[in-house]
């Protein structure tokens, strides 16, 4: 009987000293607010006023026809290569395209109304060019191209379809936002203050396709870093949910690909030995990268579609000057990343319409320091070296977005590396930001989210409806 109760004192200790994973009910508060706010702002957002939206509501669009792969021809005004579709000429008149960087056209309730009430016509079409987006996979667009099928079938006006694929993105995004929550209590201040940002929100509550790309990978690295909680072998279902993630990752976009390199903070003995722990690393990996190179090169080896933003000639020269001297292109992005630090940070955080609708200097500086406070706050159970993998992971993501954009954007080697945004770090946030990990939870982490999810609301409300309409 002494062995028997000195077992259990020492499996009472065991389990004592893993992570406490108690959920706290954020998630279900996460999913009312992303959901209010997001249709909120689906509205209250005039149309196409988020980045490249124009371009991402007609591959959605097209994707919603049933054309997974669009045509390619010259485009004679770019002279480049693109992707083209047939769009409603309606959704692409003067005044909702004109001006999108400026900011200085002013909207009202009857714009919406406008939208909601014409009636879709489509054998009244116009030719559009989407060489941006017409490279990305049908998944990034599946929520709104769904939605925009079903308002379509259903008879739905012009704004009904448009509305729709809005509001199918936010369904989605609060869907991912949920399940992480649910899956990595232990960061929930964190995941809650990530879905609860500006830019977050309103990417969320867009067509874009970012919107699905953020929840994809917030939700893979929950489930990765969920998993190392405790040691007991794999099920076939986690096994096939890796996999499953792993794949939707590379298509959702190739540079956030290490994501999946969280899949070795687990302890091997998940996979019973070193030996099948790295094996199945290596596999994770692969699935990660053959799902994103087989799109590749289904779209542009099978179908023409170029990569580049600029001509192939232009494309050749800077994959040339890059291969001829690489260390100076990446010392060139590195002192562009260090001069953009303060532009990354608020445009993280939020910088919303077409990069013109700038928050106040004072909530950028509350919102850094919440973040900061999640990063902190909700232990994880991780060594240096397992800090170290994450801390690499998301170094590896920037440098292939920096490659990314000098390859793909410029036709002559620039000084400055521009166009490079803060929301492109969404994705990675979790994972960069968990690595921050040391301190047990906050004794009143929910009401700490839950004001600060408040605060950002109303803020991002408020600001858009006097940007957009005052």
């Amino acid at each position: 009987s002494s062995q028997v109760k000195s077992s259990q004192v020492k499996s009472s200790q065991v389990k004592s000293s893993q992570p406490i994973a108690q959920n706290s009910g954020l998630e279900w508060f996460a999913l009312i607010f992303v959901i209010v706010a997001g249709f909120t702002l689906s509205f209250l957002t005039p149309i196409f006023q988020i980045p490249d939206e124009p371009a991402h509501f007609a591959r959605a669009y097209q994707i919603s026809e049933g054309s997974l792969i669009g045509p390619v021809e010259l485009n004679t005004s770019s002279n480049k290569k693109s992707v083209y579709t047939y769009i409603p000429k309606f959704f692409f008149q003067t005044k909702y395209i004109h001006n999108l960087f400026s900011g200085d056209k002013r909207y009202s309730s009857g714009d919406i109304v406008e939208l909601l009430t014409t009636p879709l016509d489509n054998t009244d079409t116009i030719k559009r060019f989407i060489h941006g987006t017409g490279q990305y996979t049908p998944l990034v667009y599946f929520p709104q191209a769904l939605a925009a099928y079903i308002a379509r079938s259903l008879g739905g006006t012009a704004g009904a379809v448009y509305y729709a694929m809005r509001l199918g993105s936010v369904l989605f995004v609060a869907l991912c936002v949920f399940m992480s929550l649910r899956l990595l209590p232990e960061k929930g201040l964190l995941i809650f203050l990530l879905s609860m940002m500006p830019m977050f929100l309103a990417e969320a509550a867009s067509v874009s396709a970012d919107a699905v790309t953020y929840g994809v990978c917030i939700l893979a690295s929950a489930y990765l870093l969920s998993l190392t909680r405790d040691e007991e072998k794999l099920t076939c279902l986690q096994i096939f949910t890796i996999l499953c993630l792993s794949a939707a990752v590379g298509l959702a976009k190739q540079v956030y690909g290490t994501v999946m390199l969280l899949y070795f903070l687990m302890p091997y003995k998940r996979l019973g030995s070193v030996k099948h722990y790295l094996l199945f690393g290596v596999v994770v990996l692969s699935v990660c990268l053959a799902s994103s190179l087989t799109w590749t090169y289904i779209i542009t080896v099978k179908n023409g579609v170029p990569v580049a933003m600029v001509p192939n000639e232009a494309a050749k020269v800077q994959m040339e000057s890059f291969t001829a001297n690489p260390l100076s292109v990446l010392i060139m992005c590195l002192k562009s990343n260090i001069l953009s630090l303060k532009y990354f940070a608020k445009s993280f955080m939020g910088i919303l319409g077409w990069l013109t609708l700038v928050m106040p200097t004072w909530f950028y500086v509350v919102y850094a320091e919440l973040l900061i406070v999640g990063a902190v706050f909700g232990q994880l159970k991780i060594s240096w070296w397992q800090r170290l993998i994450m801390f690499a992971g998301a170094l590896a993501s920037l440098i292939a977005l920096d490659v990314y954009m000098y390859l793909t954007w410029y036709q002559t080697q620039p000084d400055v590396l521009s166009g490079l945004q803060g929301r492109y770090f969404i994705p990675l946030a979790l994972m960069g930001f968990a690595a921050f990990s040391g301190r047990p939870r906050l004794q009143h982490e929910k009401g700490i989210a839950l004001a600060a999810g408040l605060f950002s609301i109303i803020m991002t409300i408020v600001q858009s409806y006097v940007y957009f309409y005052c």
